[in-house]
């Protein structure tokens, strides 16, 4: 893991060159300390939801769980390695764990579930129907 210093120096360096290509194309004065929030925030969102997807993958293939417990499951492994990302940086030079990044961090996760739900809406229903008939059958003794 980087130490805050060249954590810092990199996602300054991009936010410069985004604030230089924004203020030419908006002949405007746009703060790098702004984008830099945004740069760093962004892409922190952006790695929780990824991870999320990869959570999905994950506990859909290799455990063979229903989508309510593979969405459920992929916001909850993502708060929790969001808990222990931001623990561990309390130990790394320069860094500091906040609460507010844990929060980032799983509205990435929870902005993975909605993409999810979103494009496999029809699937995560069909699943609904199918064990809604099966658990009717079981009830009325058909048990199929």
């Amino acid at each position: 893991m980087e130490t805050g210093t060249e954590s810092g120096n990199l996602s300054r360096c991009i936010s410069e060159q985004i604030a230089f290509v924004l203020n030419k194309l908006f002949k405007t004065e746009v703060s790098v300390g702004i984008i830099n929030i945004v740069v760093r925030k962004g892409a922190h969102f952006t790695e929780y939801m990824l991870l999320a997807f990869a959570y999905a993958l994950a506990l859909r293939r290799c455990f063979k769980l229903r989508w309510r417990m593979v969405l459920i499951g992929m916001e909850a492994l993502s708060f929790i390695y969001a808990c222990t990302d931001e623990f561990h940086q309390t130990m790394v030079g320069g860094r500091a764990g906040m609460f507010t990044d844990v929060l980032i961090d799983s509205a990435g996760g929870l902005a993975g579930v909605i993409i999810l739900i979103i494009f496999f809406a029809k699937r995560i229903r069909q699943e609904d129907i199918f064990n809604e008939k099966n658990q009717d059958n079981m009830h009325n003794g058909s048990g199929n």
